[in-house]
């Protein structure tokens, strides 16, 4: 039941609203017209909402004024609705019911603008007349074809296109118009389009009579831009400026030619007359001279020439006055389509490019300047792009080379070229044959030439450390390329305290030999781990090696040469030495070494003093390492001086008295007594403890005769005996005398049981 309540109430309300339907209806009168629609006036356009039937009077207003100058002309007499229909009965005011399917009514209207003809030529009287056959030689302005000879007013619609112009009487010229609303019309004629209020009237003014002449007679000149046969007569203002300019060239009617000269008045051929500010008559002459034809030509054709300064000449044809004198020049050289020319010569006959020309003749002439075409080369390379010398300049191929024919260049051909860090072309051979070094003579022909190059590529092989490993590749390359796609076998070679673990880089495996393509550079890296070594002979004397063989004597201090012997540089205590550092001993047989310092490439050590001369066994052992061991010899005397080098001189380590350095800066004297430091002199007549330092006090004399040898003399120290503060180290007291030199570096050997020293130098004042 509440259900069919609630449909009734829509039915109800649905309906209301069908009632109340509304038209939307616009009525226009554009684009200005006034109309009243119910009696009130509206303009141009209005909209309303009607309800659907209901009933509207619509009539259509009069023209009115809009603002000076400006008015609106309802030119509409009755209504058209939307659908193209005229509203019955057709006249200004009809009845219409408001219907949705009808948008608008509408009338017509125009927006009309005030036109003023206006001739009263600032005061002058003109005659002006619109009837030429009874007033000849009247003046006339036309407005969009119809004529006016008095002041007018006319109303035309908006948008005209007004077409003015004005034809002065004789003996008058158009000197413009009164300034109006439009813009650009600067002639007697003209068009615009009407969009505002106008005022037309032409300006004219009184005209003197020109007269315009030629010498000779009937030739051609141009006057305000308008071409003119003389004699021409013209009438300009007073004090007005006009465009004169000369024909140049031009032909007679016999057809000769002539070219411009001067003007009767002066002035420059194009120029800018200005009449006087009187009546009267005018005549200006334009003088021509005879001319001649001169065509400039080049063998062979199309080269470039210069004709009076200028060479962009569009043809190299000219009319010139007979007698006039010109500049013309040919370019010492010039190229033309890819080949190179040099001047020969003129056909007047006259030596030189540069040479001046002097027309004789109305006649055609022809003047010719001759080339020589130049031999070429042409060079170009394969693959790719590549410099070469020629004469030795570098060009990069292609390379143009140009020679006069029977001169020669030298052309060199780079023996290789590098593409990238590991690529190159290497020269292989010229097409004809040649050597990479050649000389080419130049004909009048193109010689092309080809340099031809084959890619080489580079085995590029790493050790990881450097000095891990050696390389063998077969086969064998000086610099280490090789031509594209050869086979290369590559060998790695350990060097001492190295083991190959593998390879990296652009090839991998584990194998020490691999072969290799060269289609691609290739770089290999040789991973080497070191493992520990002491070199042949690595056992040596810490001072310096004397007699050889190398040897080393008991209690002396001697260095171990090796590679990977300890983790670290690392040195122990003076007094007393340790046996293990950093992890690391060495030793012969159950006898430890004192440690002075260990190092990855160098032990400093004390050879026990129970070594007896004979050979022995080294073995140096470190934590997490493999033993490295060695032979070395042992004899009772190896005698080395320790040195104090300065620059590349091995000066002594000597000291004065007082314990200081005896150095170039200090050298010794005469008289004073200086102690030499060595080791490996032999043993003591006493015991000297292995690791500890020889205290004051303590005199260890040498057990045997040391000698000391300088300049052929033997000299006997003062004594020699275990130094004082150090581990396995010998002084040697040498006193200053007549037995060596002075003022010099003395050179010193010390000598025990025949067996001798390394030589030291000593500074004496």
């Amino acid at each position: 039941m509440k259900r069919f309540v609630l449909f009734a109430a829509v039915q109800v309300l649905m309906g209301s609203l069908w009632a109340q339907q509304i038209a939307s209806t616009r009525v226009m009168a554009q684009p200005c017209g006034q109309f009243y629609v119910d009696g009130t006036p509206f303009t141009n356009v209005a909209v309303f909402l009607w309800p659907v039937g209901s009933i509207h009077t619509l009539s259509i207003g009069e023209s009115y004024p809009i603002s000076d100058g400006v008015a609106c002309e309802v030119t509409g007499k009755s209504w058209v609705d939307s659908n193209g229909n005229t509203v019955p009965p057709g006249g200004p005011t009809v009845t219409v019911v408001a219907d949705p399917s009808i948008t608008y009514y509408q009338t017509t209207a125009e927006l009309d603008y005030r036109v003023n003809v206006v001739l009263d030529n600032e005061g002058l009287s003109v005659p002006l007349s619109c009837d030429l056959s009874a007033n000849p030689g009247a003046g006339q302005l036309l407005v969009n074809q119809s004529c006016y000879y008095y002041d007018s007013q006319l109303w035309l619609p908006a948008g005209t296109l007004m077409i003015i112009q004005a034809i002065p009487p004789q003996g008058w010229v158009f000197a413009g118009w009164i300034p109006g609303q439009w813009s650009g019309i600067t002639t007697a004629s003209g068009s615009f389009t009407l969009v505002r209020p106008v005022t037309i009237g032409p300006v004219f003014l009184p005209g003197d009579p020109v007269t315009l002449l030629t010498s000779p007679p009937q030739m051609k000149l141009i006057a305000d831009g308008t071409l003119l046969i003389s004699p021409a007569t013209l009438t300009w203002a007073m004090n007005s400026s006009h465009s004169l300019t000369g024909v140049d060239p031009q032909v007679d009617t016999i057809g000769r030619p002539w070219v411009w000269q001067s003007w009767s008045q002066g002035g420059p051929e194009t120029q800018v007359y200005t009449t006087g500010g009187y009546l009267g008559p005018i005549t200006l002459t334009a003088n021509y001279a005879l001319a001649g034809r001169v065509a400039f030509g080049t063998s062979p054709p199309g080269l470039q020439l210069t004709i009076d300064g200028r060479s962009n000449w569009p043809t190299y044809s000219f009319i010139w006055a007979v007698g006039s004198t010109h500049t013309i020049s040919a370019p010492l050289q010039q190229a033309s389509q890819g080949r190179q020319y040099t001047f020969d010569n003129w056909s007047t006959g006259i030596a030189g490019a540069n040479q001046q020309y002097t027309v004789a003749t109305t006649d055609q002439v022809g003047v010719t300047a001759t080339y020589d075409v130049m031999g070429q080369l042409r060079i170009l390379s394969s693959p790719g792009s590549v410099g070469v010398l020629v004469d030795g300049v570098a060009c990069q191929t292609p390379c143009v080379i140009d020679r006069k024919p029977g001169t020669q260049a030298v052309v060199v051909a780079p023996a290789s070229v590098q593409l990238t860090d590991m690529s190159r072309l290497d020269f292989t051979s010229w097409s004809d044959g040649a050597a990479r070094q050649r000389t080419w003579t130049a004909d009048t022909n193109v010689t092309t030439l080809m340099v031809n190059y084959q890619t080489s590529n580079l085995v590029k092989t790493v050790s990881n450390p450097a000095s891990g490993a050696t390389f063998q590749l077969s086969p064998a390359s000086p610099d280490g390329y090789y031509v594209t796609n050869t086979n290369v076998t590559v060998t790695v070679v350990p060097q001492p305290g190295y083991k190959f673990t593998g390879w990296a880089g652009d090839v991998t495996g584990t194998s020490t030999s691999l072969q290799v393509n060269t289609s691609l550079p290739v770089y290999m890296i040789a991973e080497m781990k070191p493992v520990p070594f002491v070199q042949p002979t690595g056992v040596r004397n810490a001072a310096g090696d004397g007699t050889p063989p190398v040897a080393v004597a008991p209690g002396s201090l001697i260095t171990i040469y090796g590679g990977a012997l300890a983790p670290d540089t690392v040195a122990g205590p003076t007094s007393t030495l340790a046996q293990t550092l950093d992890g690391v001993t060495a030793q012969a047989g159950p006898e430890l070494f004192p440690l002075l310092f260990v190092s990855p490439t160098q032990i400093n050590a004390q050879l026990p003093s129970e070594l007896t001369p004979g050979q022995y066994s080294l073995l140096v052992r470190g934590e997490n390492q493999p033993d490295a061991t060695a032979t070395f010899t042992v004899r009772r005397n190896a005698p080395g001086l320790f040195t104090n080098p300065v620059g590349s001189k091995p000066y002594a380590l000597a000291k004065h008295a007082d314990g200081s350095l005896v150095t170039p800066a200090s050298p010794a004297v005469q008289g004073e007594t200086v102690a030499l430091l060595g080791t490996g002199l032999g043993p003591y007549t006493g015991i000297a403890p292995d690791g500890l330092a020889i205290p004051a006090g303590m005199v260890l004399p040498l057990a045997d005769t040391a000698t000391i040898q300088s300049g052929g003399n033997t000299i006997t120290p003062v004594d020699t005996v275990a130094a004082v503060g150090y581990v396995g180290i010998t002084a040697i007291h040498l006193k200053i005398d007549s037995s060596l030199p002075s003022s010099t570096d003395a050179a010193l050997t010390v000598t025990v049981n025949g067996f001798q020293s390394n030589q030291v130098l000593l500074p004496i004042k």
